[in-house]
């Protein structure tokens, strides 16, 4: 039986998620002290401003955590089909970047 593929999850809002490989690849993110640039192979987890955050956060494979703004407004991503769908920030609740796990 073949291993079923690794893909990035990212979960609404309003419930719904899609699975695909999140192709940002440097998110910037304002803090209270300064901005910072992670690049997308070194995030494991985002979660969105909410009903949960006061403040986007964003989890380092590493386990460091930072909050603030994040600046890009769009989100983009592959699906298994090859398909490229945008996602507005807004409209997200948290990104759980998965491919990163296995890349390593």
């Amino acid at each position: 039986m073949p291993i079923p593929e690794i893909l990035d999850a990212v979960i609404l809002k309003n419930g719904d998620f899609v699975n695909g490989k999140v192709l940002t690849k440097y998110f910037n993110l304002k803090t209270s002290y300064g901005e910072i640039k992670l690049k997308r192979k070194d995030v494991e987890t985002i979660h969105m401003k909410g009903t949960q955050f006061t403040k986007d956060e964003i989890l380092t494979m590493e386990l460091n955590k930072f909050s603030g703004t994040l600046k890009e407004k769009i989100i983009e991503v592959k699906l298994k089909s090859g398909q490229k769908i945008e996602i507005e920030k807004n409209k997200i609740h948290t990104i759980m970047i998965l491919t990163n796990r296995t890349s390593k």
